[in-house]
């Protein structure tokens, strides 16, 4: 008589146990993954080997903003890159001895307005596409290279660098990261 109660209270927390773990396992599989960075082109912002948590769900709500981080793939590519969107659709961009502009007027604020980026463009963002870039640009392949970024190519936005430890914490959304 005495092992009912027991039992019961066994199977509830068992059952609650194996709901919350399925529920955390479709969570981090539909709504945020792992992701590993690899390479030097996001220094400093981002370094070779940091982890981060990307959201793969909620970001579809809202457009994406210049400086923001985004998570992707280039057509062709099996590997998944991690860049910042400095152009949105329709805008045109251009770097020419030392001095970035958009729209024709040089970019005198923002995330990017101290950058140096080697010369490039004028190039047009398509309609549904990013420009993206990394914020080590002398050593990064991105947009410059391989052209505007897709908007069905996005995999989604880092949210969180959670390795190493002493670099862990949330990662702006859209103004600077």
């Amino acid at each position: 008589m005495r092992w009912k109660p027991l039992l019961r209270t066994l199977l509830r927390s068992f059952a609650l146990l194996g709901l919350s773990l399925g529920l955390v396992i479709l969570l981090f599989h539909f709504a945020f993954q792992p992701f590993q960075v690899a390479g030097l082109s996001m220094a400093p912002s981002l370094h070779d080997q940091d982890y981060l948590l990307v959201d793969r769900l909620f970001f579809r709500g809202g457009g994406l903003e210049r400086g923001d981080l985004v998570v992707f793939r280039v057509e062709g590519d099996p590997r998944f890159m991690v860049k910042r969107v400095l152009g949105l659709p329709g805008e045109e961009l251009a770097s020419h001895e030392g001095v970035l502009t958009l729209n024709g007027r040089p970019l005198s604020s923002g995330f990017f307005q101290n950058a140096k980026f080697p010369d490039f463009g004028p190039v047009r963002v398509p309609d549904s596409s990013y420009f993206c870039v990394g914020d080590n640009p002398a050593v990064s392949l991105d947009s410059r290279t391989f052209g505007p970024v897709k908007r069905e190519t996005v995999y989604g936005r880092p949210v969180l660098r959670y390795l190493p430890l002493g670099r862990s914490g949330l990662l702006s959304a859209g103004r600077g990261g």
